[in-house]
């Protein structure tokens, strides 16, 4: 997200998913809320550099679709906080142009991935998409890193180190 330095850990994320058929792309402009450097990077960008590395489908991860061309599009949507709960962020031009922008990109996508059911069903309620054009896929851990903990005693320990009150229902995450 900056022009002059890469997030940390971005060389070994690229590296991790570089195989024959996927090419993770970065670029040097900063991921802001201005409206003209999205478009400039949709419909301008993005082309370019599909059609030099030959981007048969484009999967965005960060609610914007951010590619103006005939490559079909995949869009994955965590929330649509913004959208449902208005109240809770600032009423600038900004926020309704990332909104209206959320709608469009969700309309022209191929297919729309939503990380829970609840989302699929705010995006076909408030949006009207039909439930065959969104997937659901549920986020998840990785379970060699991260297991339940059944210990009464280490659920009582990680509590109190993070004081957590009450009874805990469903056990404490552990990461090994």
């Amino acid at each position: 997200n900056s022009m002059r330095q890469r997030l940390s850990g971005q060389a070994w994320f690229r590296d991790f998913l570089k195989n024959d058929n996927f090419s993770y792309v970065m670029t040097r402009l900063p991921n802001t809320g201005s409206p003209w450097l999205k478009r400039f990077r949709s419909h301008i960008l993005w082309p370019a550099l599909g059609r030099r590395l030959g981007i048969e489908l484009f999967h965005s991860t960060a609610y914007r679709c951010m590619y103006a061309g005939r490559v079909p599009s995949i869009l994955t949507v965590h929330d649509l906080a913004g959208i449902v709960h208005p109240e809770f962020f600032p009423a600038t031009r900004i926020v309704r142009e990332q909104n209206r922008t959320l709608v469009r990109d969700m309309r022209e996508a191929k297919i729309v991935l939503a990380s829970s059911r609840n989302t699929r069903n705010d995006i076909c309620r408030l949006l009207g998409l039909h439930p065959d054009q969104i997937r659901v896929i549920l986020l998840g851990v990785h379970e060699d890193q991260f297991r339940p903990v059944l210990d009464q005693a280490e659920i009582e320990r990680v509590k109190r180190r993070y004081g957590i009150l009450g009874a805990c229902r469903t056990g404490v995450i552990d990461q090994r």
